[in-house]
């Protein structure tokens, strides 16, 4: 605590209440020379210095100090006999200017000697700035009585420059943009932005606001692309400096606004008030987050914030710095009424705040003023709409420090006919056997994580974790819901069986093994769609995520087909004879063939019916063909337009892909980085190829020929690049 007491002669301003103490959190400070008397030492003015070391206050009776963070004095300037109004940090934090009552601006070597005074104004001084390079200073009154109220001077000869009549001004801010050299004033009537002209005039930059009361107040943000005003009725204005647009207006205070400054990252709004409170605002939705009160209500004329804290005035003549602690809210969410029901359940995340000189000890959630939750992580039921909601974090010394999330929660796109309870895995089991019995389209909405624990039936298709799919059924999950086998028993996790249908949409199907049969996470012998789906850790003997089988139809759109196993062909996906697949912009990853005998570590494919479009096959492994194996001699021809087939690896031929046979043609498509351990690290070529428009490049062919391409059939290069293969292009017939 900073308590400045000595004898005083009280000289009243006529717009500053003297009684004014300014307040600092966490600092005590007590000066050697204090004679603790009646009426205290009055602080009027703080700044923090451009480091953030020190701290220059000034106040009633010529009290000008400097403090360091410890509350040490480093200094005292002698010799003004008025109050010290105002007080400001050369940029280089060599000097400080003062300004008061005496109408003289005194400039201080910050080590103490006094460098020179100027006599500068003929009433009171109200405000005393700096240019963001310290070429020039300004300074201002609020007596109409003096001629000139608005003067700037010569910020190292101290020569005076400009001269303006500008009216009563109450205080004034130079924006810290050195590229626009402009000075915005907070008159008794209305505020304006000028801009000084080769130090020798000042012209009306484009921003006048006329007020129906005074203003006060003026502030920039950071990079002076934003200016706040505050007036006497208790209004805040935000101001775009491009344009000298209103940007938004900050209700709250019922009193003058009669100081503001900006947070360091300009996304909080500090305002003290007559109303005895000084405010804490966000910036975008011009909330409230922080409330301190002075229950003395008197004006709070300076405040200042750095990476420290918040310095700012009391009634009760001491000085704090406000360390707040930082409050996270969590990121912005986007949610879906899964159920349709109009509302949702929604968890909040505080974890992320921190309080750097303590422990914060209460989370307290809210919107439109009503506390909703508390915790770092509770769960509320929030309708449809958008939601403003504020956390607030105090720490063990009563600090608050404020954060806001938007949460909004959306109608579903997709209506429900039925709602499974989350996380209920007999729940999820009871609806698809009821929904095989419909005869129409059912939409199953599910969320959370549904742990198989035991086998539901097993068929000639071996054991099935779930009912088998004889209807046509959809899967959806708005937040992204996990089916996932969590026994010793071995079996997959889903079949579709001979005329039944199953989409699955944001849903993940994992740690499906049904021993020796195929398929690990899925067996389709019908329709199956994975749309925005995760297919990943799943075993078999064939097909490690997918078994399409013949005549089944396989689609896979948006989606990731990762890290699952095939002890024979098909890591990721195998589609057998006279089988449908198509696949758009999906991601099949790490998935494994039979290093010894397996064809295909990402898909294998035995049907000509097959198109990819977009999408990547990235680090799949296999004996032959490790990102994609095709083998299918009849039409039509197959396609693969805009794929990515990278770093993946083959124990035998053909790196990137292995053709057996068939057509294909490939449109700008990329294969790079594959190795294949002999022959065909891009590409082992059986079949009619085309590449169009491809580039195949930094492949690794192993102890035979073909880095790029191994050829062994019909091969056309149409505008394609074969560039860095490691054997580079080599033709066997």
């Amino acid at each position: 605590m900073l308590n400045l007491s000595q004898a005083t002669k009280r000289y009243m301003l006529p717009f500053i209440w003297l009684n004014i103490a300014v307040v600092l959190i966490g600092l005590a400070i007590t000066p050697a020379n204090t004679v603790s008397q009646s009426p205290p030492y009055e602080l009027l003015t703080v700044a923090w210095s451009p480091n953030g070391d020190m701290i220059v206050g000034g106040g009633s009776d010529g009290l000008l100090r400097i403090w360091d963070t410890n509350g040490t004095i480093l200094q005292d300037f002698q010799g003004i006999q008025w109050a010290v109004i105002s007080v400001a940090w050369s940029p280089d934090g060599t000097r400080i200017v003062s300004g008061g009552g005496d109408q003289i601006i005194r400039i201080w070597d910050v080590d103490g000697p006094l460098l020179t005074s100027i006599d500068a104004h003929d009433a009171i001084i109200t405000s005393v700035t700096w240019n963001p390079d310290g070429s020039l200073l300004a300074s201002a009154t609020h007596s109409g009585l003096d001629e000139f109220s608005l003067r700037i001077w010569d910020g190292n000869t101290y020569e005076p420059l400009i001269a303006e009549s500008s009216g009563r001004i109450n205080s004034i801010a130079w924006n810290p943009n050195p590229a626009r050299s402009e000075l915005a004033f907070a008159k008794e009537n209305y505020f304006a932005a000028i801009e000084t002209v080769a130090a020798i005039e000042l012209q009306f930059s484009g921003l006048a606001y006329e007020n129906t009361v005074a203003m006060v107040s003026v502030a920039w943000n950071s990079d002076g692309s934003r200016l706040a005003t505050g007036d006497r009725s208790g209004r805040i204005d935000i101001w775009d400096a491009a344009d000298f647009s209103n940007v938004s207006t900050f209700t709250g205070h019922t009193d003058v606004v009669d100081a503001l400054v900006w947070s360091p990252d300009d996304t909080q709004l500090a305002s003290s008030s007559s109303d005895g409170t000084i405010r804490i605002w966000d910036v975008v939705s011009g909330q409230t987050i922080n409330v301190f009160q002075n229950p003395m209500q008197i004006r709070t004329n300076s405040i200042d914030w750095n990476n420290t804290g918040l310095i700012f005035g009391k009634a009760d003549a001491t000085v704090e710095i406000i360390e707040f602690p930082i409050a996270n809210a969590g990121l912005d969410q986007n949610i879906i009424d899964v159920d349709n029901s109009g509302s949702e359940l929604v968890t909040l995340d505080g974890s992320l705040s921190t309080d750097s000189d303590g422990t914060i000890v209460s989370y307290a959630w809210s919107e439109n003023g009503i506390v909703i939750a508390t915790g770092v992580n509770p769960q509320v039921s929030l309708s449809v709409g958008v939601h403003n909601i504020i956390l607030t974090v105090t720490d063990d010394d009563g600090a608050t420090g404020g954060d806001i999330v938007v949460i909004t929660v959306e109608s579903p796109s997709v209506v429900c006919d039925t709602t499974v309870p989350i996380n209920d895995t007999v729940a999820l089991s009871t609806a698809i056997s009821n929904a095989n019995t419909l005869g129409t389209s059912q939409t199953l909405c599910i969320d959370g994580t549904y742990d198989l624990t035991t086998i539901d039936n097993s068929d000639y298709d071996g054991a099935n974790g779930l009912p088998v799919i004889t209807g046509d059924i959809t899967l959806y999950s708005a937040n992204g819901a996990t089916i996932t086998r969590s026994s010793t028993e071995n079996f997959r996790i889903a079949k579709v069986d001979v005329g039944g249908r199953l989409v699955l949409d944001g849903i993940t199907v994992s740690n499906g093994n049904p021993g020796a049969e195929n398929g690990g996470g899925i067996r389709n012998r019908g329709t199956l769609e994975v749309i925005n789906s995760t297919i990943t850790g799943n075993t078999s003997a064939s097909g490690g995520g997918i078994r399409n089988n013949d005549n089944a139809t396989l689609i896979i759109t948006n989606s990731t087909i990762s890290n699952n196993i095939s002890t024979g062909n098909g890591g990721g996906v195998y589609s057998n004879s006279n089988s449908f697949t198509t696949i758009t912009n999906s991601l099949f990853s790490n998935n494994t063939a039979n290093l010894s005998t397996g064809l295909g570590g990402g898909l294998f494919v035995n049907s000509p019916n097959l198109s990819i479009t977009g999408g990547s096959f990235d680090s799949n492994q296999g004996r032959n063909g490790a990102g994609i194996f095709f083998n299918q001699a009849s039409s039509p021809t197959v396609t693969l337009n805009g794929v990515q087939i990278t770093s993946n690896s083959a124990n035998n031929h053909g790196g990137g892909v292995y053709l057996a046979s068939g057509t294909v043609v490939m449109d700008g498509v990329t294969i790079s980085n594959n190795s294949a351990a002999i022959g065909g690290g891009g590409i082992r070529n059986g079949a009619n190829l085309t590449l169009l428009n491809s580039t195949v490049a930094d492949n690794n062919g192993g102890s035979s020929s073909g880095g790029a391409i191994r050829n062994y059939a019909i091969l056309l290069l149409d505008n394609t690049i074969l560039q860095g293969n490691y054997g580079d292009f080599a033709t066997f017939l």
